[in-house]
């Protein structure tokens, strides 16, 4: 549906809001869309704890497989280097 690119910004982010509660319930239904679970991640950091969106997106966030990819995903960028696509999924 969407691939999560590197350079979208917080503000672009900020400004299609509304698109946030359509990729939640997708990803529902398409556990296997891993590049969407990364556009969550980011909209969480962009909207902040606070928004009522990313309240929305807690328990899906919380839930395996996306506790074992967003360790992984973290731990990856910590370390000043993002995995590819293939590594991200193993």
């Amino acid at each position: 549906m969407v691939e999560f690119h590197p350079r979208y910004s917080e503000k672009s982010v900020r400004a299609h809001r509304e698109y946030f509660p359509e990729i939640i319930e997708y990803i529902k239904e398409h556990p296997e869309e891993v590049p969407l679970y990364k556009l969550i991640n980011f909209y969480t950091y962009a909207l902040g704890r606070d928004d009522s969106l990313v309240e929305s997106a807690g328990w899906l966030i919380a839930k395996k497989p996306w506790t074992d990819y967003n360790l992984k995903y973290n731990r990856m960028w910590r370390h000043g280097h993002f995995m590819s696509p293939n590594e991200y999924t193993e």
